[in-house]
């Protein structure tokens, strides 16, 4: 079991880099001599935290991501349009912040690289936007057909791989690319690929995962067991899939220089961290990126 006073020094000590606001409450039980009805919540996050990064480790694996099978079946099942689901709770933050740094949407071309069952596509349809979509899930794009056609929505989708685009040179104002990243099997290619599509002054925007302690145990332990949770109660899969490799997170600076290498100059990275509204729990950017950011970058020439 873990020693709650060791562990309230140390949120509180993380919560600097998470969100500012956390202080506020985590700082009175640093200092709390009685320890007791916080003990109770931090035998839970103890239980988690061992159960995700130690005893429910596959065999031989050095973490419980690895040895974990990742599958398209995930996305093939999916309820992407359920109220319920965290990314279609996500994705009005996602969406203001990439308006704000595309523009005016009215009449441009955009393209959404891993756009899954359309539920970031169709925010961008309805300002006007011509929107292609892609993706690898032929399942989940006949979701994104149906649920365009419902809603009197004309947008393409695609099928194909980030590391291959189907469409031509130069023909997009901007790319988006939400919760795809990290997914990504060759990031050189998939970057490649953006900057050949958009136009010359083009604006490529997106989010990912930071790769570090922090996002191991946030993201690739604590979160992916919380998503585990959430798609077997959506019934998305009856299978435990890892949902992230956490080898697979990109460092800010790591994606800076690979966007250089083709012509994309990075103009913003900046954080998504936990914020507290009304009393609720919730996300908004801003801060530093150590767990996970959101970024814009404009093709030159």
């Amino acid at each position: 079991m873990c020693h709650p006073q060791i562990v309230l020094r140390t949120a509180w000590g993380a919560s600097a880099f998470l969100a500012p606001e956390v202080n506020d409450w985590v700082r009175p039980l640093r200092r709390s001599t009685d320890l007791r009805p916080v003990s109770i919540g931090l035998r839970f996050v103890c239980k988690e935290a061992r159960l995700v990064g130690w005893a429910a480790r596959p065999p031989g694996a050095r973490s419980y991501d690895e040895g974990m099978p990742q599958s398209l079946e995930i996305y093939d099942q999916m309820d992407w349009w359920n109220p319920r689901h965290s990314l279609l709770r996500m994705a009005a933050l996602k969406f203001t912040y990439f308006h704000e740094k595309i523009g005016r949407l009215d009449g441009l071309n955009v393209l959404d690289v891993g756009c899954g069952g359309g539920i970031l596509a169709e925010k961008f349809a309805k300002r006007g936007a011509n929107v292609t979509g892609i993706d690898l899930s032929e399942r989940a794009l006949q979701t994104a057909r149906d649920h365009a056609a419902a809603s009197g929505l004309r947008i393409r989708y695609q099928r194909g791989k980030a590391e291959e685009l189907p469409v031509g040179n130069r023909q997009f104002d901007a790319v988006v690319c939400a919760d795809c990243l990290e997914h990504v099997d060759d990031l050189e290619q998939v970057i490649g690929q953006i900057s050949r599509v958009l136009k010359s002054g083009g604006a490529f925007c997106y989010d990912t995962f930071n790769r570090n302690f922090l996002s191991k145990v946030l993201i690739a332990w604590l979160l992916d067991r919380r998503l585990r949770r959430e798609y077997r109660r959506l019934n998305v899969s009856e299978h435990a899939y890892a949902v992230h490799d956490w080898h697979k997170f990109i460092k800010p600076e790591e994606l800076t220089v690979t966007m250089a290498r083709h012509g994309l100059v990075s103009r913003e990275i900046i954080g998504i961290r936990p914020a507290f509204y009304n009393g609720g729990f919730g996300l908004k950017v801003g801060g530093n990126p150590k767990v996970a950011y959101v970024g814009h970058a404009r093709k030159q020439g």
